[in-house]
């Protein structure tokens, strides 16, 4: 980032129609594939312009001198205070921490768990911690024949041990959830309630419901039945996804279920996933509202509705809270909801992570946002 040490007069806002057209309808027929590809074609109110992208390796920004209408959460509500930012891409968890700590970057807005106590000691550097609105999950493929079977679904949600995830994979840096939202959100069931729902940790009732409904070990341990093996493949997008999957599998196993990871690149996922080749998937959600369940609507399929699940009441529920003028009545619905995905297992609810980021000494004033994490930079300077 680069802070300029002059002020700015706002020219006030640009127009958006022109012609008697939105301006963006008008880019969109002119750049067509390319309409938000090429930075040229990119419309858009924020505090910063997109002024170049370089795809799988860079988005290059600069302040928007327009800009004055930010949140009033922020001191500053705009133009933002830095003139340049750049994005890069790192995918590496590891390289992201040694770009940090080489100064090659200001800040890492996905630092690793593992690595942030060590670079939160490091000097010239700190580390913030903040609670994050998610709904992270694993959701089955309700079109795959296995996992029309409630008893197995439940079978694999008792499998997981939530803790030996937060501990194994985040380092500590999350909480096991018990219901899918969060609880700071509004529609979320309170913990107490949901704890007498929701199937929590148990390998010895997993093997139960496995046997009851026919899979019976095998000579390895993995379950079969009628000569098949209860094996299937979990579709993730991202580093820390295939980390926790890895925990996952060998939890599944424990109970007799095989599972292989298949990590992809986001597009490709998203085209797997639309496509319904996955048997599981894993989904990372963060939300502002219990709103999010339209992703599992029946108008929802193929996508993001990756559950690929058209079920009468989900959507009789979801329909409530986007009729009624009661409050209480909203809330009610996306508990039912909520409650009904648990009994169900129509997924199974991943711990609630928190944003840890990992940034230098060198940016003052930067204030993280529940669902954004580094949203707008409003506030954010350069010292040096």
């Amino acid at each position: 980032m680069r802070e300029t040490g002059g002020g700015l007069i706002s020219k006030g806002l640009k127009p958006q129609f022109r012609d008697g057209a939105p301006l963006y309808f008008q880019k969109f027929q002119k750049y067509g594939q390319d309409y938000g590809v090429l930075p040229e074609s990119i419309s858009g109110t924020g505090p910063f312009k997109v002024t170049g992208w370089v795809r799988n390796d860079r988005i290059e920004l600069a302040r928007n001198p327009d800009y004055k209408w930010g949140p009033a959460f922020y001191k500053n509500q705009g133009p933002a205070r830095v003139e340049t930012v750049i994005i890069k891409t790192i995918t590496e968890e590891a390289a992201r921490s040694a770009a940090l700590e080489r100064g090659e970057i200001d800040m890492d807005i996905s630092l690793s768990e593992k690595d942030a106590p060590r670079l939160g000691r490091t000097k010239g550097l700190r580390v913030m911690v903040q609670p994050k609105n998610t709904a992270h999950h694993i959701g089955f493929n309700h079109d795959k024949p296995l996992f029309k079977d409630q008893r197995v679904r439940l079978a694999l949600m008792y499998a997981i041990d939530q803790k030996a995830i937060v501990e194994a994979v985040y380092n500590g840096y999350a909480q096991p959830s018990v219901g899918l939202w969060s609880t700071s959100v509004e529609g979320h069931t309170p913990p107490a309630e949901m704890a007498k729902i929701a199937p929590s940790y148990n390998p010895g009732r997993a093997k139960q419901l496995l046997g009851e409904a026919g899979w019976k070990p095998g000579s390895d341990g993995i379950r079969v039945k009628d000569g098949q093996r209860l094996s299937f493949t979990a579709y993730g997008y991202s580093e820390q996804q295939a980390n926790l999957l890895t925990v996952v599998q060998q939890q599944w196993r424990e109970v007799g279920a095989e599972s292989q990871i298949r990590q992809l690149e986001y597009a490709a996922w998203q085209k797997a996933v639309t496509a319904g080749e996955q048997d599981v998937s894993y989904t990372d959600g963060t939300h502002s509202t219990a709103d999010l369940s339209y992703w599992w609507v029946c108008k929802s399929i193929p996508y993001p509705n990756t559950l690929k699940r058209c079920d009468e009441a989900t959507d009789k529920y979801f329909e409530i809270t986007q009729t009624t003028l009661d409050p209480k009545k909203r809330i009610q619905a996306f508990q039912d909801m909520e409650k009904d995905f648990m009994r169900r297992a129509a997924l199974i609810p991943m711990p609630h992570t928190l944003w840890v980021v990992g940034a230098s000494d060198r940016v003052a004033d930067l204030e993280l946002n529940p669902i954004h994490g580094y949203f707008k930079l409003l506030d954010a300077r350069k010292t040096k």
